[in-house]
């Protein structure tokens, strides 16, 4: 990915070194719950934000964790992505999911035979109850174990 563009990328980010604990955590949660619930709604485009949005941050999240190893190591690699990727990748996928469901029902519809509103409905609801207490215990992860495994493993 050229230089330019991941600057592009990342540049909505502020910078975290020096923001609290708490800042980080907020940051993190309302930055994951924001574009799942925005990328899963514009499932309403027949489905095909969510694919992008996925297909995106599958390669976003290879590309940098290619990077980084090549930098500081398969291991320092792991030990930043798994604690809380095994959480979040499935939080993600899963709103990805409901916004694939939304953008079928909405093609169904137009054939005259899809329950638009049933499916939103359905999705907000996932979304509430299981996607974003899943991203919040995510974001705790990321805050608070993430850089204790990678402390404990010696890999600061």
């Amino acid at each position: 990915m050229p230089g330019g563009l991941l600057e592009e990328l990342i540049q909505p980010f502020p910078e975290l070194k020096g923001m609290s604990l708490p800042s980080i955590f907020l940051f993190i949660l309302a930055n994951n719950v924001l574009k799942s619930l925005v990328w899963m709604v514009l499932g309403i485009l027949f489905g095909i934000p969510p694919l992008i949005f996925t297909a995106f941050n599958g390669f976003f999240l290879g590309w940098f964790s290619y990077s980084i190893s090549r930098e500081r190591g398969i291991m320092f690699t792991l030990a930043a992505l798994v604690p809380h990727g095994v959480v979040e990748i499935p939080a993600i996928l899963l709103s990805m999911a409901a916004g694939l469901g939304i953008g079928y029902q909405f093609i169904n519809r137009l054939r005259g035979r899809g329950r638009v509103g049933a499916e939103v409905k359905g999705a907000l609801k996932l979304f509430v109850r299981r996607i974003v207490p899943l991203l919040l215990l995510a974001a705790l992860i990321e805050v608070l174990f993430t850089p204790l495994v990678v402390y404990l493993l010696g890999l600061v």
